[in-house]
């Protein structure tokens, strides 16, 4: 149902152009993810430092939204933590595309990078809004952070960052280097 409902969000806003799509995505996940992690965090124990704060939202949050435990909690080099899932439910109805996919006889390079760039647009799309849902945990946990996400189907690494202008504006935003520290979940 609720993916059903991610979806159609996702295919009506599209029509006022992605931009304006994700970015009404992303507020929309923020508020959500405000009121959801003041409604989780009601009867918990008040969660200290900012690693209780990301292990909280590996554990409690994402199995309260996707029905299982993140994947994986890392953190870069650069201090950013990345927060992975192998298997993105919210995802897991595209087209897992490989380089030795069979293609058609009639398609050409230029129908194929057209397919290839609307599913990236689409893909950025439905990430949208759990990353405004992240963003919006994490500033309800005291945490004002920027979320990006950069997916490679059926994988979605989260990058979570400190609030600077440059993540902002959207420099350096999906970029994820190799981690330094894995953090037990």
């Amino acid at each position: 149902m609720y993916l059903l409902l991610h979806s159609e969000m996702v295919a009506s806003l599209r029509e006022q152009g992605s931009e304006q799509a994700e970015a009404k995505l992303r507020s929309t996940g923020f508020a959500t993810g405000l009121r959801l992690i003041t409604r989780l965090t009601a009867s918990k124990i008040p969660i200290t430092t900012e690693r209780m704060v990301m292990k909280f939202v590996c554990k409690e949050l994402w199995t309260y939204l996707f029905n299982k435990p993140a994947s994986r909690l890392q953190v870069d080099k650069q201090g950013r933590y990345l927060i992975q899932d192998h298997a993105f439910r919210w995802l897991q109805s595209f087209p897992v595309l490989s380089a030795d996919a069979p293609r058609s006889v009639n398609s050409t390079a230029s129908q194929e990078a057209s397919v290839l760039s609307e599913l990236q647009e689409l893909t950025a799309l439905h990430l949208a809004l759990p990353c405004g849902v992240l963003q919006g945990a994490l500033f309800g946990l005291g945490l004002e952070r920027r979320v990006a996400a950069d997916a490679t189907l059926p994988s979605v690494t989260f990058t979570v960052a400190q609030a600077t202008p440059s993540m902002a504006s959207g420099a350096d935003a999906g970029a994820a280097a190799p981690s330094e520290a894995s953090l037990n979940l």
